[in-house]
């Protein structure tokens, strides 16, 4: 997700178009409005709706721990049993970028344990555009062994790196996938 939009800013100054910020919670997608604002960013394009395999509704569980932590799967690393609810509208990136007529040359996700779900949604985008991957594989062992190999089986040529920073807490902290065509 988007969160409040730090990572939309980084990537805002590395292209001439725009950077689409999906976040599914409003507070924190009114915290990417007032982000971009401040910073005078005007490619930054934040959408209020989370990413998932399709379009739909999903219940997400709002961690009780980490305000960055809220997540589709409540089996996240942060969601206790006394997670807050909500429904929120979600879309596949399928669907976006095909309504939207879009080319996409970068997907950078961390949702919180819910990065099949979003690659499943992104999968003819994937296929079709070839946009460098940086996909967060921390959250599950499952991502940490399974996101790299469904990627490799779409026959796409993509070249591999794991890239994780300083260790603070766990081995498998922050670590994020990095999927560069070739």
């Amino acid at each position: 997700g988007g969160y409040i939009g730090d990572s939309a800013i980084v990537l805002s100054k590395y292209t001439q178009g725009n950077v689409y910020s999906f976040e599914a919670i409003t507070t924190n997608f009114n915290d990417i409005l007032t982000t971009s604002r401040l910073n005078k960013i005007s490619n930054i394009i934040p959408v209020n709706m989370g990413l998932s395999d399709t379009d739909k509704e999903e219940v997400f569980y709002l961690s009780s721990l980490y305000e960055t932590s809220n997540s589709i799967k409540s089996d996240g690393m942060h969601i206790t049993n006394d997670a807050e609810k909500c429904i929120a509208r979600c879309t596949s990136i399928d669907k976006y970028v095909n309504d939207n007529h879009l080319n996409i040359g970068l997907i950078k996700t961390d949702v919180e344990g819910a990065e099949k779900m979003l690659l499943k949604g992104a999968k003819n985008t994937i296929i079709e555009q070839k946009p460098l991957l940086l996909i967060s594989i921390y959250h599950s062992i499952g991502d940490f062994f399974e996101i790299k190999t469904w990627i490799e089986e779409l026959e796409l040529g993509y070249r591999f790196k794991i890239y994780r920073p300083i260790l603070q807490y766990s081995f498998m902290q922050e670590t994020v996938l990095l999927a560069e065509p070739f």
